[in-house]
């Protein structure tokens, strides 16, 4: 009997034991139609515009530059104004003597006028008429009249119709002056001057009909020696005179 009530306490223990480690059974879900109710649905109204987020993502388009109105470029002064530097009269329109490249026009003296040259002796014009200067004017070159001086004697002599009288050579010349455009005033002078007179000799030719003293002269300063001017400026801004327009100038 001991044995049996001490066997029965230890199941009695166990089955206790295990009654209290087990977790409680829960009951089964079961899926039961209807148990739920659907959550009505809202009426769309077509209608009514969809609401968009455009305003969070408007574009600000950047400030554009203002567009400057372009110069009017100031008119080319006339011929008559350009000559009238020779005059040591301002040029309306034309820019300081600076920098290297010097835009001019060459002016002749014709009688009692100036005027501007034309014609293959003063083909540098042929950029102020095309307007290739790159920039207003600088300098006006005047070219003088034609003159002449007496260079020797040649001591006396006599015609064949028996007048006896002295004999002179002469030479001619221009004086070319480099005027500033902006004011007229003289920045460079210039002689140019022609062939020498024929050398004294034994028999001289004289001209026909004149009287004594005779003057024998040279040739006249040419394109070649002169070419209105062929002038440039050098490092010091002294005028240069050469044979010919220099390739730079332009």
């Amino acid at each position: 009997m001991g044995s049996l009530l001490g066997l029965g306490l230890v199941v009695m223990v166990i089955a206790s034991c295990s009654s209290a480690a087990r977790p409680p059974t829960r009951p089964p879900l079961v899926d039961t139609p209807g148990t739920l109710a659907e959550l009505p649905t809202a009426a769309v109204d077509s209608s009514a515009p969809m609401p968009t987020t455009e305003a969070l993502w408007t574009y600000v388009p950047e400030p554009t530059a203002a567009i400057l109105p372009t110069p009017t470029p100031a008119p080319q002064p006339t011929d008559s104004e350009v000559a009238a530097a020779c005059g040591s009269v301002a040029v309306p329109g034309t820019a300081k003597y600076t920098g290297s490249l010097h835009p001019l026009v060459v002016v002749e003296y014709n009688g009692d006028i100036w005027t501007v040259g034309t014609g293959s002796s003063y083909a540098i014009n042929d950029k102020w008429y095309g307007s290739e200067w790159t920039s207003p004017l600088q300098l006006v070159v005047c070219v003088g009249s034609l003159g002449s001086k007496s260079i020797s004697r040649c001591g006396k002599y006599r015609t064949t119709s028996g007048q006896t009288g002295y004999v002179y050579r002469y030479q001619y010349y221009r004086n070319i002056r480099v005027a500033l455009a902006t004011t007229g005033k003289t920045l460079q002078t210039k002689t140019i001057l022609g062939g020498g007179a024929p050398a004294c000799r034994d028999i001289l030719s004289v001209p026909a009909d004149t009287s004594p003293p005779w003057r024998i002269y040279g040739a006249e300063p040419d394109d070649g020696s002169f070419n209105a001017c062929n002038c440039c400026l050098d490092a010091e801004g002294q005028v240069v005179f050469s044979d010919r327009w220099p390739e730079n100038l332009s």
